[in-house]
């Protein structure tokens, strides 16, 4: 008898980095069936794999991608499943103060949608962009300007 997933691991997974968690696949057929499992292709170090479990440990950046387990036991054509596994980055925020030296204050700036404050949440959006992500090497996500005072 061909072999079967019964059990698939999840379709999606979101981790958290530093996180464990455990892949699963069970799988049935007419002589036990062999598990292995590949990442993005690749085939996976065997550390990590306890029979149908694929563990993951302290999970990093690098463990983002496609899981493959693959059941074969010589009988038919093999079962796949594939999970993907993604990471939830814990947000940090960073609040920036800055002194305008070449602007003139305009009461238009208290109002967010006025032409004037968009101009200025502009300038100083690309500004601060430009400092964090070239001169201290960090990745960017989101940024919003709350107010001027």
């Amino acid at each position: 008898v061909p072999p079967e997933i019964t059990e698939p691991p999840q379709p999606k997974t979101l981790l958290t980095l530093g996180q464990n968690h455990t892949l699963t696949c069970n799988a049935s057929g007419e002589s036990l069936p062999n598990i292995t499992w590949t990442k993005d292709g690749i085939p996976v170090d065997k550390f990590n794999v306890i029979g149908y479990h694929f563990h993951l440990m302290n999970v990093k950046r690098e463990d983002v991608g496609s899981y493959r387990c693959t059941a074969s036991n010589g009988y038919g054509d093999d079962a796949t499943s594939v999970s993907i596994v993604g990471i939830r980055y814990k947000q940090s925020f960073l609040i920036v103060k800055l002194a305008l030296q070449s602007e003139t204050w305009k009461s238009a700036l208290n109002n967010k949608e006025s032409v004037e404050f968009k101009i200025l949440q502009a300038k100083l959006s690309s500004n601060i962009s430009s400092v964090y992500t070239q001169n201290l090497g960090k990745q960017l996500y989101t940024m919003s300007l709350v107010e001027f005072r």
